[in-house]
């Protein structure tokens, strides 16, 4: 009986750090992701001149950044949801994405890109559901 009740002990502790492991990752990976698909509308606007057009629909790549986007921005993100983009106001939007329920991982994402506080900076929650990042 003793031994039981120590691998349950054992397998709760095990599915904890799973559990924080998983999050690290989902907020690296999409971290990373929030940079490439940066650094593809920054290049753009060197050698354009100025940001492009805005899109509504998530993953709808924006006239003519076709080469400058990796393959996720159509795909969308680790946690569900797709991107879109604003268009001069240069903010990288996800979209359809519950809040609640993915606050932990994001907020690791800010805290990776901004300042650790979805409420405050570049990286932001938004009201209407999603997140968006504020491009310089």
């Amino acid at each position: 009986m003793v031994v039981v009740v120590i691998l349950g002990i054992l397998a709760t502790l095990a599915t904890a750090a799973f559990n924080r492991i998983k999050e690290r990752s989902l907020a690296s990976r999409m971290a990373n992701d929030f940079r490439v698909i940066a650094n593809g509308f920054q290049h753009y606007v060197q050698e354009c001149g100025s940001w492009p057009a805005a899109t509504t629909t998530a993953g709808a790549i924006p006239t003519n950044m076709g080469p400058y986007l990796p393959s996720v921005f159509a795909q969308g993100s680790a946690v569900g949801g797709g991107y879109t983009w604003s268009g001069p106001s240069a903010r990288l939007r996800l979209i359809n994405v519950t809040n609640a329920t993915y606050d932990p991982i994001l907020t690791r994402v800010d805290a990776i890109l901004d300042d650790g506080k979805l409420t405050t900076g570049d990286f932001t929650s938004m009201t209407s559901g999603g997140y968006h990042w504020q491009l310089h």
